[in-house]
């Protein structure tokens, strides 16, 4: 389970450091990182905006994720247990991560509809 917990601290951590590129402007539309959701790609606007939105719910998967991670490696419970951890830890995780997703997809909509009034 030791290998389980490093990918989960690290996986964790790459979440929050894209967050943070992304939400504060440093990380642009890309092919790989952040939201892939069409409205975030509409405008670098959206993107910045979307992404500063889905800020603090894309924090808490990736801490979600390290906490997960650092309980995996300092339970002293079998593996069975560490397993139901690994599930609650991941299921948290994602349900942060589409809460992400919708708060961004919001805001990058509204963004949008605020620059194209006409549309």
């Amino acid at each position: 389970m030791e290998i389980a917990g490093t990918v989960l601290i690290l996986a964790g951590t790459l979440i929050v450091a894209a967050s943070e590129s992304t939400a504060s402007g440093r990380l642009g539309i890309n092919g790989m990182i952040g939201i892939r959701v069409g409205a975030l790609m509409m405008s670098d606007r959206a993107w910045h905006l979307g992404h500063r939105a889905a800020r603090i719910p894309l924090d808490l998967a990736g801490v979600s994720l390290v906490v997960t991670g650092v309980l995996v490696w300092m339970l002293p419970v079998p593996d069975d247990a560490l397993g139901i951890v690994v599930v609650f830890g991941a299921i948290a995780s994602l349900g942060m991560l589409a809460l992400g997703a919708v708060l961004a997809s919001r805001e990058a909509n509204r963004v949008l509809r605020e620059d194209n009034p006409d549309n």
